[in-house]
């Protein structure tokens, strides 16, 4: 693991110092979201959603997308619209939960 490790470190170093794109391939959610400024996710050859790292982990854009990437709970448009007054597919991360004491 360490050597994957610092291989992409080294590849990202590779592609900031000759200023160039370079596109890489990986089944690894974890190092696509690492290492890339943009990412695509596929579906079946289709592309789903093209952005950075960021809008693919926090903002999917598809079912697919919020079910493929990372852990989260995906919330039918139903249960988001009675909270949000939005009709769409929602996400709910592990990181985005906080326990604390009810409010009295």
């Amino acid at each position: 693991l360490k050597l994957r490790e610092n291989m992409q470190e080294e590849l990202k170093s590779l592609q900031k110092a000759l200023g160039i794109t370079f596109v890489f391939v990986t089944h690894d959610q974890g190092e696509a979201l690492s290492m890339a400024d943009r990412v695509a996710v596929f579906n079946d050859g289709k592309i789903m959603q093209i952005g950075t790292p960021e809008d693919i982990y926090q903002r999917p854009k598809t079912r697919f997308v919020a079910d493929f990437v990372g852990s989260s709970n995906v919330l039918p448009p139903d249960f988001v619209q009675r909270y949000s007054g939005q009709h769409r597919w929602g996400s709910l991360r592990p990181e985005s939960i906080r326990i604390g004491r009810s409010a009295k």
